[in-house]
C-alpha cells in the first residue's frame, strides 16, 4: 500500500543444505513399529469378517456421494433464497443407465442395497461413468417422508449398513461406494 502503483518484490531464495545421511527415519511415513501395533488393532477389532462387505456379483451400480453448491449438506434448502436451485438430493445416473431402465430425468427410481432402499429422482448426466448413482446426503427422513422425494429428497443413510460396513480402526461406517440396485418405479 505504501508503493504507489504497487511494487515487485525479489522472491525468498530458498537453498538446501546436504542432506543428513543419518536422519532418513524421520521421513518414515509410518514409523518402526506402528504397522504391525494397527494390524493388530484392526485384527482385534473385526468381529467375523465385519468390515466393507463387497457383494459385486449381486448388485449393479455403487452410490457415491455427491456434494451441492447451493447447501451446506441439507441445511439451507428450506431459505427460499436457495430453494429455486433445488430443494431435492437428485439421483444423478450416466445417461445410458437411465435408458437401460427404461428411464427418463424426472422419474422416480428405487435405489436398493443390502441394509434398505429408498426412492429417488433420476437426472441424467453424461458426467458419470455407467453403473454409478450420484446422491447429496442429508436430505430426506425416514418412512414417514416417503412419497415426498421430489419436495423433501431421499435419505442416502437408510442405504447405509453400519453394523457391517465400516472402517475397523475409526468405525467410521461407508458413506460412499455403496453397492445397489436400481429399477424404475413404476407404482
Amino acid at each position: 500500500r505504501e508503493q504507489e502503483g504497487g511494487a515487485l518484490y525479489l522472491e525468498a531464495e530458498c537453498r538446501v543444505q546436504p542432506a543428513d545421511s543419518d536422519a532418513s527415519a524421520r521421513l518414515a511415513m509410518c514409523p518402526a513399529g506402528i504397522a504391525e501395533e494397527l494390524a493388530e488393532v484392526r485384527a482385534e477389532s473385526l468381529p467375523g469378517d465385519a468390515g466393507y462387505a463387497d457383494d459385486t456379483q449381486s448388485f449393479s451400480h455403487r452410490l457415491i456421494c455427491r456434494r451441492l453448491n447451493h447447501v451446506y449438506n441439507s441445511s439451507g434448502q428450506e431459505l427460499s433464497g436457495l430453494a429455486h436451485r433445488g430443494v431435492t438430493n437428485f439421483a444423478y445416473m450416466n445417461e445410458a443407465d437411465l435408458e437401460a431402465l427404461g428411464a427418463s430425468s424426472g422419474d422416480l427410481i428405487e435405489i436398493e442395497s443390502d441394509s434398505g432402499r429408498i426412492r429417488g429422482v433420476a437426472q441424467g448426466t453424461d458426467e458419470l461413468k455407467p453403473s454409478v448413482i450420484s446422491m447429496a446426503h442429508a436430505f430426506g427422513g425416514g418412512p414417514e417422508v416417503d412419497g415426498e422425494e421430489r419436495s423433501f429428497g431421499s435419505s442416502t443413510n437408510r442405504l447405509v449398513d453400519s453394523a457391517r460396513n465400516f472402517d475397523p480402526i475409526s468405525g467410521m461406517a461407508r458413506q460412499s461406494g455403496i453397492p445397489v440396485n436400481v429399477r424404475l418405479v413404476t407404482d
